[in-house]
């Protein structure tokens, strides 16, 4: 069994964790501290993904509702690995109600199947 690391944070140091592994392209904090310690790349490549988000709502109009999934041109949505679409869909909103990073676009509700809905300002 290998060895194993626990570290208990207050609810600010988490928040604080996740905003910067997210900043670094990493989708959870155990990829970041991973990376920060060993400069282990994360499982997948997001930094890719989340650019084609930015640029995709560059390229929109002001009051345009949208899916992050419709902002991903590069690839098929479906061949990214569920997981990874996931954690994107988690990176994005996170980012965004924290006001760290796409403060163009709001959240606008979710779907009937839980899929999260974005307008742009």
């Amino acid at each position: 069994m290998s060895p194993s690391i626990k570290l208990e944070l207050s609810e600010e140091e988490y928040e604080k964790a996740m905003l910067d592994a997210y900043s670094s392209h990493c989708s959870s904090i155990r990829e970041y501290l991973r990376l920060l310690l060993f400069d282990e790349a994360p499982s997948y490549n997001y930094e890719d993904l989340l650019w084609q988000v930015e640029v995709g709502v560059e390229n929109m109009e002001s009051g345009t509702r949208f899916l992050i999934r419709e902002l991903i041109t590069e690839q098929d949505w479906n061949e990214i690995p569920l997981t990874v679409r996931k954690n994107l869909g988690r990176m994005v909103i996170q980012t965004v109600l924290n006001g760290t990073d796409f403060t163009s676009i709001i959240p606008d509700r979710k779907d009937s199947q839980g899929v999260q809905w974005y307008r742009k300002k």
